[in-house]
């Protein structure tokens, strides 16, 4: 019990005297060199070991609610360098860049990246879960209709190789039915409270001022309750 008491002691102290931001800094130059660094023809255990890294990142509640999460993206960048069909790490990544590191557009950006690398029928089943991620993003943070609807049909095309009746229960339990993107759907709301379930994640003070400009401009649009 004294030698518990101790090393709890020993973690509390190192916790309060920590300079999160200095270890940010050296976790971005971390991670700077491992895009450059060699693998030896091991692409795939280095994108095991970065996972790891980010998990770990992630994970330090305290260090997060200080510095946040601006380092996903550079994690997420660099581990498709190495493993492209690395996929259950994406699903991570996409959801913890756009919900936690308040990048969307980043987010989009990867699984675009990761999906024009793949077809459907040779893949992952995986797959299709990065085209529903892919269509979230766009239609709740980018208020893209347009490209949603897109994302969105695409699921069937790559989901019925593996699972014919997948799209009906995603179509069900996951997103609206196809036809509310036939009807001009007013989607102001719910942008502002995916942008407003984001804000708190963010430390970044430029993400931050993004991300309130947003939601302000968002709420300009309102129509006033009669």
């Amino acid at each position: 019990m004294v030698l518990q008491n101790n090393y709890r002691n020993k973690i509390i102290s190192q916790t309060k005297t920590v300079d999160y931001f200095q270890e940010e800094q050296r976790l971005k130059s971390k991670i700077n060199l491992q895009k450059i660094g060699p693998t030896f023809g091991f692409n795939n255990l280095k994108a095991d070991w970065l996972f790891l890294n980010f998990i770990q990142y992630f994970g330090d509640k305290y260090a997060r609610k200080k510095t946040g999460y601006s380092l996903t993206s550079e994690y997420f960048a660099t581990i498709i360098n190495y493993d492209v069909q690395f996929i259950a790490a994406y699903l991570t990544l996409a959801n913890a860049n756009t919900m936690y590191a308040g990048q969307p557009e980043k987010s989009i950006a990867f699984i675009e990246q990761i999906l024009n690398s793949a077809s459907p029928g040779n893949s992952s089943q995986l797959y299709y879960l990065l085209w529903l991620y892919k269509a979230y993003d766009e239609l709740f943070f980018l208020g893209d209709i347009q490209a949603a609807q897109f994302s969105y049909s695409q699921i069937k095309q790559w989901s019925e190789q593996e699972q014919p009746n997948l799209q009906n229960n995603i179509t069900a339990n996951y997103f609206p039915n196809p036809e509310f993107f036939n009807t001009n759907p007013d989607i102001t709301q719910a942008q502002i409270l995916a942008w407003s379930t984001v804000l708190p994640h963010v430390r970044d003070i430029e993400t931050q001022q993004k991300i309130r400009k947003k939601i302000t401009t968002l709420k300009s649009r309102l129509v006033p309750a009669k």
